[in-house]
C-alpha cells in the first residue's frame, strides 16, 4: 500500500492531524471534568490519634530569677536567704527545684 507518489522510497510525511484532534478533545473533556471532581469530592475527616499524648496539658513553665544581689528564686520562692556560689548555683537549684514545684 503506496501512501505518497513515492513507490519504493522512505515514508517521510505522517498525518498528525487527527492524533491532535484526540488529544484536543481529551484535553477539553479534563477541563469540564476537573472542576466537578473537586465539587463532589466526600469530605474526609482526618484520623485521630489514639496513642498520643498531650504535651501542651502536662508541660508547666518554671521561672528561674536571680536578682542584682545574687539571690535565686524559682517561681517566685526563693531558694535561700543569702546569695548562693556561682558554682553551686546548679547543684542547689537542682536540689531545690523539686522541693518548690
Amino acid at each position: 500500500m503506496a501512501f505518497g507518489s513515492n513507490s519504493g522510497g522512505d515514508f517521510s510525511e505522517i498525518n498528525i492531524t487527527p492524533l491532535t484532534d484526540v488529544f484536543m478533545i481529551l484535553f477539553l473533556l479534563m477541563i469540564v471534568i476537573a472542576p466537578m471532581i473537586n465539587e463532589t469530592a466526600l469530605p474526609l475527616d482526618p484520623p485521630k490519634a489514639a496513642n498520643g499524648k498531650a504535651i501542651a496539658s502536662k508541660v508547666k513553665a518554671i521561672n528561674l530569677e536571680i536578682d542584682a544581689e545574687g539571690l535565686i528564686a524559682i517561681n517566685g520562692k526563693k531558694l535561700d536567704e543569702k546569695p548562693i556560689d556561682p558554682d553551686q548555683v546548679a547543684s542547689r537549684v537542682g536540689e531545690r527545684l523539686e522541693e518548690v514545684l
